[in-house]
């Protein structure tokens, strides 16, 4: 905690050096994406077999698997794509399957609650405290 003036002083121009930036930086740019899991997936799956393999699995052509590596989200049958893809080629790299599976199971949960096979609670659940 600042006790004297000058501590005082230094915390102050520091705060306003902070605030001048934050307003000057442009709330897009300051805020990087976060990479989704089959994004990740994806661009381990490209690192480990090569971009070439990943999209004659998926049976797409190389430049067409750029943008998802860019970051660019997928719909849900194309996770799903992926997942079993990857799946299907991890022989040997037991941490790709295991992500893939997850994936697949994220994929499947997605699903099923679009379907309204799953629903959400109404209600928090209850809590007990002793």
């Amino acid at each position: 905690m600042a006790d004297t003036p000058t501590e005082y002083s230094i915390v102050a121009r520091l705060i306003a050096a902070r605030d001048a930036a934050l307003e000057e930086a442009p709330v897009a740019e300051t805020r990087r994406k976060k990479m989704t899991v089959s994004g990740a997936l994806l661009g381990r799956a490209v690192e480990t077999f090569g971009l070439d393999a990943m999209a004659r699995a998926l049976r797409l052509e190389p430049p067409d698997l750029r943008p998802f590596l860019a970051g660019q989200p997928m719909n849900l049958m194309q996770q799903q794509a992926l997942g079993i893809a990857v799946a299907s080629l991890s022989g040997g790299h037991p941490q790709l399957r295991r992500r893939s599976i997850a994936l697949l199971g994220q994929v499947r949960a997605a699903a099923e609650f679009e379907a309204g096979i799953t629903e959400r609670h109404a209600t928090p659940p209850p809590t007990h405290r002793w």
